[in-house]
């Protein structure tokens, strides 16, 4: 049989180089044409029994096509774009779904209903349809046009329940337990439904929340949710301003923490099980909106800060800086004024001298929340319960070539816990001063994008630019804010170690 079959090879190839430019016509290839479809399709599957088509793509709609007679079933609003399907092997009425968020989710074929998700850490939003936004975010830091940049999706962590808040698609803060590398929960800061685009210029950009912070025991929570219409602003220098001024929809969000229900001793020893198991998120997690304001400022916010407790109305207080030169104070109120809605108020203003005033990059509260800074190519340092000016300090000049002076706008500000210390990150250096003698403590020459501080412990990090597209992230602990070196690395050397010059490079 082998032999006959080798034998029959050249004749199947003659025939079909013969009938390689015949056209087939309807007889040869039957053929079925069906159209629902509006955007890109991600993925196709035949069920096992052969009776159904699946499909899904952009539109985040798994669509069901029975082949005999045609018609079609749908599952909508599965929250992202659909990637790829799978069906199961001994259930034929169950698949699994893949997703462009990084979840998958089982629908059942026989109901359409999503029987459960698995999800993981979500893909930041805009890098879908601007793969290198991180990348041009850190170059023009770099070039000192940080005032004209989108603000990044936020990435910050809840100090009470330890989790990690990311922004994540449809204007959310995915909750995520690093911990456990599991997903915990999902907090709808602005509910939308996904709107799948056509990817050209014209298409609306994706909201998003662009800041979230939590007050130190985290019992409140501000966030700010952004969709602007224009695209992305040039990197380059000579940027045009219009562009850069234009005031995106953006929405300031106060949040406080829900307060737990009492419990009944079973439900005390299920909770106690649950927290030792580490899947009790049910009280961790409950939040309530208790202030919305359309438009904050009139250029976009660049920083949000918070201070207080919730149970403290009187100590309570958020501010947010602007690209257009203003910092606000929002504090807790009875009444609502103007364009807020109840809970909270914006009770005050500052900005730095200029006319017009300077764009804002960064603010921060201190740890004790008695002192305020804001940035821009200076550092202003306020008292925020009189709105009063305590100190300003001139961040070192940065040169270009030749003599011409290059824009340093400071982009992060940090207090270090338990010291007067306060570090500023701009292209020029990392700068630390210190607020008991106003002077500048430790100055590190380096193009330095963000600074983030330990909440308790006088220690804080920084990420500097090191050539190109890659990063380094330098940390400092101590009095002196000295530089500490990566874990498992020793000195060379066992002398002791000398006191600390005011300036390191």
């Amino acid at each position: 049989e082998a032999a006959g079959v080798v034998a029959d090879a050249p004749n199947a190839v003659a025939n079909a180089v013969a009938n390689a430019g015949r056209r087939a016509d309807g007889d040869d290839l039957p053929c079925s044409t069906f159209h629902w479809h509006a955007q890109s399709v991600g993925c196709l599957q035949f069920t096992r029994d052969g009776a159904y088509l699946l499909s899904g793509g952009k539109e985040a709609v798994l669509v069901l096509w029975q082949l005999e007679s045609g018609k079609k079933s749908y599952l909508p609003r599965l929250g992202a774009e659909i990637t790829r399907l799978c069906c199961f092997p001994e259930d034929p009425a169950r698949v699994a779904a893949a997703h462009a968020d990084n979840a998958i989710r089982v629908v059942s074929l026989a109901s359409l209903t999503v029987e459960s998700v698995a999800r993981g850490v979500r893909p930041a939003p805009l890098t879908r349809s601007t793969p290198a936004f991180f990348k041009e975010t850190a170059r023009a830091i770099v070039a000192g046009n940080v005032a004209r940049t989108q603000p990044t999706p936020c990435a910050t962590l809840d100090p009470r329940s330890k989790l990690v808040a990311l922004a994540a698609s449809g204007a959310s803060l995915q909750l995520f337990d690093h911990a456990r590398d599991a997903h915990v929960a999902d907090l709808a800061v602005a509910p939308r439904n996904l709107v799948s685009g056509d990817g050209g210029p014209d298409e609306p950009m994706e909201p998003y929340v662009s800041h979230a912070a939590f007050s130190a025991d985290g019992s409140i929570l501000v966030t700010v949710d952004r969709r602007s219409e224009r695209p992305l602003p040039a990197v380059v220098a000579d940027a045009d301003e219009k562009t850069a001024e234009r005031a995106p929809e953006e929405t300031l969000r106060i949040w406080t923490r829900d307060e737990a229900r009492p419990r009944d001793g079973a439900e005390e020893a299920r909770n106690a099980e649950s927290n030792a198991s580490g899947d009790n998120a049910d009280e961790r997690l409950g939040f309530t909106c208790v202030c919305v304001c359309d438009a904050p400022h009139a250029g976009a916010v660049t920083s949000v800060s918070v201070r207080g407790s919730a149970s403290d109305s009187s100590r309570a207080m958020a501010c947010t800086t602007s690209a257009d030169g203003g910092a606000k104070m929002w504090v807790p109120a009875a009444t609502a004024r103007g364009g807020e809605r109840a809970g909270w108020r914006c009770r005050s203003g500052v900005a730095h001298a200029g006319l017009p005033p300077p764009p804002l990059t960064a603010g921060a509260f201190s740890h004790d929340g008695s002192l305020y800074a804001t940035a821009s190519e200076d550092v202003v340092v306020w008292e925020p319960d009189a709105c009063e000016k305590r100190h300003a300090f001139l961040a070192p000049p940065r040169f270009g070539d030749g003599d011409a002076k290059r824009t340093n706008l400071v982009s992060s500000l940090a207090f270090v816990a338990g010291e007067p210390l306060l570090a500023a990150a701009s292209p020029a250096s990392l700068v630390v001063w210190n607020l008991a003698t106003l002077t500048a403590w430790r100055t590190v020459a380096a193009p330095c994008l963000r600074v983030a501080a330990h909440p308790r412990l006088p220690a804080f990090a920084a990420a500097v630019a090191a050539g190109g597209d890659a990063c380094a992230v330098l940390r400092f602990a101590g009095r002196d804010a000295r530089s500490l070196r990566p874990a498992g690395r020793r000195r060379r050397s066992s002398s002791p170690r000398t006191e600390p010059t005011p300036y390191c490079s």
